[in-house]
């Protein structure tokens, strides 16, 4: 990922709207416009395109040619999911999200046919993706489309906390939501929307405390296996960072830091600095494809072939069999596609029954020995117990979903 100049974050959040465009100066980025206002009511529950062009017009100084512009969503509009691949942290990229991809298919109940993966590759035999369905995708790349961008990046704000806190718990609260973390090596490995926030109601601004209750345990649960008993509590606040402290602390035992000057800006801050160092933003899918994605050379050769077919008088000619070509090895692509599945399926369930065998094996019972120490106990002086008769029918079947390797889908059967 090239560094930039200028970037545009954009993060649209319930019933708010927070924008700015951050540029490089010297080492470091500085903020150069803010814009933070309300949805109002019929723009939020209107249709896309009066939405697109509510977001447009609010957002106009903000743009610059040519920078990129990185989307905040909501948690819950984005799947984060835990996915089993064998030897992740020896696949590439592209691997990778294939496997997750199959992976997922099994795993999420909503339909993967068109949306957008992305993953992060973790120590073990797993990995973390990320995922926007085909119709949030689509929403997407259409206000990309209305602000003039042929692509984006669509992250969430929990999901990028690992740019402000390494490893640890991080609670996020605007004055329209609250999301928290749990990150590892600057990678979010867990997340949740923990509720809205009601500035309007005037009691403890931080809405009902008791539905952050089961989220904020399990993601404190899941903080202390990955970083022991000195796993870091940031709470990031822009409204009553008091109270939220205090419904924190009141939870997971632990008093929440929270450095001076930190607001919920630190998170958007973070994703424009990552941007126009050149560094990736953890957790972020790329939607649509930049022009800057394609290389010099490869537009200079499409430009002169383009030239070479209208002066050739053949375009027509020349334009179908190269349609036909790329349809031809499309379908050698997708044929080999389909083999990397049955084989990596075939692979995960061999891998399964190979396993279940190693622990019935590895049991050690001594049959024989069980036997002499079975005679040696008869009464009846110059017998001795040479056969153990019985019958019994007892099998083993997998019970699991295909592909699925884990031993638990395994069931023993008795008759």
């Amino acid at each position: 990922m090239s560094a930039a100049r200028d970037v545009v974050v954009i993060a649209i959040e319930h019933s708010r709207l927070s924008a700015g465009v951050w540029s490089r100066r010297g080492g470091s980025s500085e903020r150069r416009v803010l814009v933070d206002e309300a949805v109002p009511a019929e723009i939020a529950d209107g249709p896309t395109e009066a939405k697109d062009a509510w977001v447009v017009s609010k957002t106009k100084g903000l743009r610059r040619r040519g920078a990129p512009v990185v989307l905040v969503l909501p948690r819950h509009r984005i799947i984060q999911h835990r996915v089993p691949v064998v030897g992740a942290a020896g696949l590439s990229v592209e691997e990778l999200a294939s496997a997750a991809r199959l992976q997922l298919d099994r795993r999420v109940a909503v339909d993967l046919s068109g949306a957008a993966i992305a993953v992060a590759a973790r120590a073990g035999d797993a990995c973390i993706a990320t995922v926007l369905t085909s119709g949030d995708a689509e929403q997407a790349m259409s206000l990309g489309r209305a602000l003039g961008v042929r692509s984006l990046r669509v992250t969430a704000r929990s999901l990028a906390s690992g740019l402000v806190v390494q490893s640890g718990l991080v609670v996020d609260v605007t004055p329209g939501q609250a999301e928290a973390a749990v990150t590892r090596d600057g990678v979010a490995i867990a997340s949740a929307t923990l509720g809205t926030m009601d500035e309007a109601d005037g009691t403890d601004g931080a809405g009902d405390a008791s539905g952050w209750q089961s989220e904020l345990r399990r993601l404190w649960i899941v903080a202390r296996s990955e970083s022991g008993a000195d796993a870091e509590v940031r709470v990031l606040a822009a409204v009553d960072a008091g109270a939220v402290r205090d419904v924190v602390r009141s939870v997971v035992g632990v008093a929440p830091a929270t450095p001076a000057g930190e607001t919920e800006l630190e998170v958007l801050g973070a994703i424009a600095a990552a941007v126009l160092a050149g560094d990736g933003v953890p957790g972020s899918i790329l939607i649509g494809r930049s022009a800057a994605a394609v290389s010099p050379g490869v537009r200079v050769a499409g430009l002169l072939a383009a030239l070479m077919l209208i002066v050739g008088g053949g375009g027509y000619v020349l334009a179908q069999r190269e349609i036909d070509r790329l349809e031809a090895r499309a379908e050698r692509v997708r044929e080999e596609r389909r083999e990397l599945s049955q084989w990596y399926s075939g692979f995960l369930r061999q891998d399964g029954r190979i396993a279940h065998a190693e622990r019935w094996i590895g049991t050690g019972t001594d049959w024989l020995g069980l036997i002499d120490e079975v005679g040696n106990a008869v009464p009846i002086r110059r017998a001795r117990l040479t056969e153990v008769a019985g019958s019994a029918e007892r099998g083993i079947e997998f019970t699991g979903s295909a592909g699925d390797s884990a031993v638990g889908g395994w069931r023993v059967r008795d008759a």
